[in-house]
């Protein structure tokens, strides 16, 4: 009986210690500015499947970190949609999460993590379901 009760106090304590990982939701940031940044590389967003425009913006402030700027977008899902970086059109074993949000009204500002270099990948995917085809592709070329 000893042994039971160990074994359920280990499985509740595991239960109980595990959290869901969730992406988190990126909001616009009010404090990223871009007035002494230069624009390195820029890409027009195309939808497979959404009703989704906009540009995509790859921006290197002074300070050497980069921001990824989505504008001129109206998107509103009723899932969650994520954003990554890609070598190629589609998702990889090699592309990069970035963020994940249901609206983007307008424009947002993401400043990328650090060590992630916003002139190494050539394409920005905006996707759902990861086991569909993106959601909509932006090739960046340099400006």
């Amino acid at each position: 009986m000893k042994k039971y009760t160990i074994l359920l106090l280990l499985i509740i304590g595991g239960l109980v210690s595990c959290k869901k990982q969730q992406a988190q939701d990126a909001n616009p940031v009010e404090k990223i500015s871009i007035d002494d940044a230069t624009l390195v590389s820029k890409g027009s967003l195309t939808s497979t499947s959404l009703k989704l425009t906009g540009v995509a913006k790859i921006y290197l402030q002074k300070n050497g970190k980069y921001i990824l700027a989505l504008e001129q977008i109206k998107m509103n899902s009723n899932s969650d949609l994520s954003v990554y970086f890609s070598y190629a059109p589609s998702l990889s074993s090699t592309s990069i999460k970035l963020f994940s949000f249901k609206k983007i009204d307008g424009q947002m500002y993401y400043e990328l993590p650090a060590g992630v270099a916003g002139t190494s990948f050539p394409f920005l995917l905006i996707q759902g379901d990861i086991s569909q085809l993106p959601d909509g592709i932006a090739e960046l070329k340099k400006a």
